[in-house]
């Protein structure tokens, strides 16, 4: 079964993820969706229509005439010249459009959202004060009685051997928009943010420094855009021990979780989709989005509070395995938590003093993050 091949046993959180859905689209009915999770390209197709369904019910007019648009355009037919309702009501009557979404939306994202308007609204509304918690085999609201914020780097923290692909497609990024050959070799990438990585790249294929502000935003379109075509269909088996039941228990106890990393925003989030922790995540902050790591951790703070996932009497934690991500939470007065999972060393990281050092995320009991 195609499903069960590229998720293995993970079909109930699909169906509880299409519950959440339906709840946050007015009731939307998803009762076919669910049934036919486990039924092949099938169901991973009627996932998709379910998906476009909930996606325009749920009113994300922008969104849906940005894409009815850009179809309108492709197949020749005026566009509704930015008037939104009535776009988008074409889209929800256009049956040859809302095939195309469905199909990009079974592809894509498999059964999540990858449009970041559509899901950052249903999160937006389930946290408006409380968040996502299981309970008893299903899920319930409530809000977050550990008073906690946790933050989480990606590579070498929740996954690890999951970066060939990721430098791969910097390398094509740097190809298509300068036509310069270049490669990550020789740069040391951990702990770096992609926009410095790209920088280094370009640094040392003989770019000019106008060259590499010129194309910079158009590098950085283009990575994400290989990436979302090359990443690999599933990286469930990268995940670093303890991680994915780290993640369930804090979202169990209704603790809200975050991503701060130099991945780009969609290289970011589609790691997590691909390795089945996405639904763990509310927010995040991403490689174009800062300088630094230091920023990135403002900035997902800030995103945290406005979504209703902390205020200032949350203790926050920054959960990395570079020396760098030890470094952004103390700028921040956040607590540290260094795990060995990546390739620094315990004496490397020791050296910078985190708050926690563990070899890995089975350590982590939240006891910990209290004392």
């Amino acid at each position: 079964m195609l499903v069960d091949g590229l998720f293995g046993g993970h079909a109930e959180c699909f169906r509880e993820f299409l519950i959440d859905l339906q709840a946050d689209a007015g009731g939307v009915d998803v009762t076919a969706g669910i049934s036919q999770v486990g039924d092949g390209e099938r169901g991973l197709q009627h996932v998709g229509s379910v998906a476009v369904d909930i996606e325009l019910a749920a009113g994300e007019p922008a969104e849906v005439a940005r894409v009815g648009s850009v179809k309108q355009q492709e197949r020749g037919l005026p566009v509704g010249g930015g008037e939104v309702e009535r776009d988008r009501a074409l889209a929800l009557n256009d049956p040859a459009l809302k095939a195309h979404l469905r199909g990009d939306l079974a592809e894509n994202f498999r059964f999540q959202f990858e449009q970041e308007q559509f899901m950052s609204a249903s999160l937006n509304h389930l946290h408006e004060n409380t968040m996502l918690a299981q309970a008893g085999g299903g899920y319930s609201r409530k809000v977050n009685p550990e008073r906690l914020l946790m933050l989480f780097d990606i590579d070498g923290t929740l996954l690890r051997r999951a970066g060939p692909h990721h430098r791969q497609a910097l390398v094509e990024a740097v190809r298509l928009v300068t036509g310069l050959e270049s490669t990550t070799d020789g740069i040391a990438v951990q702990g770096m943010l992609d926009r410095k990585i790209l920088e280094m790249m370009l640094q040392q294929a003989g770019a000019r420094q106008s060259l590499i502000r010129s194309s910079m935003n158009e590098l950085v379109r283009q990575a994400q855009a290989v990436y979302l075509r090359t990443c690999p269909a599933t990286l469930v088996d990268r995940t670093c021990p303890g991680a994915r039941a780290l993640l369930s228990k804090l979202r169990r106890r209704g603790v809200p979780a975050g991503l701060v990393t130099g991945n780009l925003t969609r290289i970011g989030w589609r790691k997590m989709q691909r390795a089945g922790l996405r639904r763990y995540f509310s927010f995040g902050a991403f490689a174009e989005l800062a300088e630094d790591r230091a920023g990135l951790v403002r900035i997902a703070i800030r995103r945290a509070h406005a979504l209703g996932c902390g205020n200032g009497a949350s203790r926050v934690w920054l959960v990395g395995d570079h020396p760098n991500d030890i470094a952004a939470a103390k700028a921040n007065g956040v607590g540290s938590i260094a795990v060995c999972t990546g390739l620094s060393s315990r004496s490397e990281l020791g050296a910078h003093h985190p708050d926690l050092l563990l070899d890995d995320l089975r350590s982590l009991k939240l006891e910990m993050l209290h004392s």
